[in-house]
């Protein structure tokens, strides 16, 4: 069953790709694909809470050194990016990277992703040429990713993917205006 449903969400997810690529939505088609059919699945099949109330909570309460550090983390990884992106012109490399630091995950679970940062980096270096805007989004991308995650998925149990939320919402903002 597991297997049959995973297939059906595949040839949906796929079905809205190609529907949203027909029509040249200025936005990562692929990131609103992932978030449609987590949302289809969160209809469904979900069985506990929408969103996370306590974690909700702890965002409204969360000391200055935890936002300190989570901006430190988002600066950091958007900075690199940006300089990279702009010395070689490879803007969707550190999205394969980031991507394949996501192993890290596997015995630490609390090792941060960071492919939606770095791509939506890249995309604001492609779109503006700007390393102060690409920084800019690319932070933003990781507080979009980080707060949904915590309020959205955390105890929620089905998956509406983060990272995908972040990439999409920031996408759409520098397709539409660059």
């Amino acid at each position: 069953m597991v297997l049959l449903v995973g297939a059906i969400g595949g040839v949906l997810g796929y079905l809205i790709f190609a529907f949203e690529n027909y029509f040249s939505f200025p936005v990562d088609t692929g990131a609103v694909s992932v978030i449609l059919v987590g949302v289809l699945g969160r209809i469904l099949f979900n069985q506990e809470d929408t969103y996370n109330k306590k974690n909700l909570d702890f965002l409204e309460k969360a000391s200055p050194s935890f936002w300190g550090f989570q901006f430190l983390i988002g600066l950091a990884v958007s900075t690199v990016m940006a300089y990279f992106a702009k010395e070689t012109g490879l803007y969707t490399i550190g999205f394969s990277i980031s991507a394949l630091t996501l192993i890290f995950a596997l015995s630490d679970p609390a090792f941060p992703a960071t492919h939606h940062t770095t791509l939506v980096v890249g995309y604001a270096m492609a779109q503006t040429g700007n390393v102060v805007i690409a920084i800019v989004f690319g932070v933003i991308a990781h507080f979009i990713g980080l707060i949904f995650g915590m309020v959205f998925n955390t105890d929620c149990g089905t998956h509406i993917d983060p990272p995908a939320v972040a990439i999409a919402t920031c996408s759409f903002i520098l397709f539409t205006l660059f």
